[in-house]
């Protein structure tokens, strides 16, 4: 045995068994990440409850089931519910409901007893939106440039959208940008001379010159933004609730339209993948709780890399 531990071998089984443990903590975790994360990005089927509550009111729900739980029915005893006594517990499902702008909160949840129908209509869609979260409803009407037109054309009216919003997104980021460097550098170089006290009025009059025509430019551009953002904006879907309201949603704030319960097992893995891709690269939106994390994963990249 003395032999054996002055070989080394037992500190070599040690280290060996110290690293398996590591690497199979690490694979344990990226799994429990992975199986709890990226079930977000898969498209949920989406439904319509008819509910009847213990007043004996109806009404509807619509949206996806983001969770569900059971819970002791001694917690449900003030509603009068009508439970059989020998039931211990209730489901209860956890709605996002989304449409912000009609109530509160985008989630709700559901006692599984008060559902009386639940269906999964085809034509419910689901839109991403730039603000206000997810919309859930029934397309009732499209306009285009002011005028109503058929229901059928709405993949032509937001491919045209996505093309003028890609014309609006390289003007702001890309020469509007370049013209707000320019000058502000321009400022930057007068302050320095103004500082070292060699701001002559010869370079100051070329200063202001510079500036002039660069802010000059800037108008151009801000009449083509302009421009663009008139077109986005004559384009709009008139939305049913699941309250009956219908709500007018302008072009220009829809980010993805998706019929999810008509969707095939590849076209939720294309739109799976497209999720996964715009969280990467996308930059966040609605003060971090929509669009991507690009930002934090490229600060976490560059500060591991430095």
């Amino acid at each position: 045995m003395n032999k054996w531990f002055k070989s080394g071998s037992p500190w070599i089984w040690l280290s060996a068994g110290g690293v398996s443990i590591s690497l199979i903590s690490v694979l344990g975790l990226l799994w429990l990440i992975a199986s709890r994360g990226l079930s977000y990005f898969w498209p949920a089927e989406l439904y319509q409850f008819e509910l009847l509550d213990e007043k004996g009111q109806t009404s509807t729900v619509i949206g996806e089931i983001y969770d569900r739980e059971r819970i002791p029915a001694s917690q449900l005893s003030h509603l009068a519910l009508n439970l059989d006594p020998n039931i211990e517990s209730i489901e209860r499902l956890l709605i996002k409901t989304g449409n912000r702008e009609l109530v509160s909160l985008d989630f709700r949840w559901l006692l599984s007893p008060q559902i009386t129908k639940t269906t999964k209509p085809n034509n419910l869609v689901v839109i991403e939106r730039r603000t206000n979260g997810n919309f859930y409803g029934y397309i009732e009407q499209l306009i285009l440039d002011g005028k109503p037109v058929s229901n059928d054309r709405f993949d032509e009216l937001l491919y045209r959208v996505d093309e003028f919003q890609e014309q609006i997104e390289e003007l702001q980021k890309v020469d509007i940008g370049a013209i707000n460097y320019q000058i502000e550098r321009l400022r930057l170089k007068q302050r320095k001379h103004s500082l070292k006290g060699t701001l002559t009025s010869k370079l100051k009059k070329e200063f202001e010159e510079d500036t002039l025509q660069l802010k000059a430019e800037y108008s151009v551009l801000e009449s083509q933004l302009m421009l663009l953002r008139d077109h986005v904006a004559r384009d709009a879907v008139v939305m049913k609730a699941m309250d009956g309201q219908l709500v007018t949603i302008n072009f220009e704030h829809i980010l993805k339209l998706s019929f999810n319960n008509t969707l095939s097992v590849w076209g939720k893995l294309k739109v799976f993948f497209t999720q996964i891709a715009s969280f990467v690269v996308d930059d966040p939106r609605e003060a971090n709780t929509e669009g991507g994390g690009f930002p934090a994963i490229f600060g976490t990249v560059l500060m591991v890399l430095l």
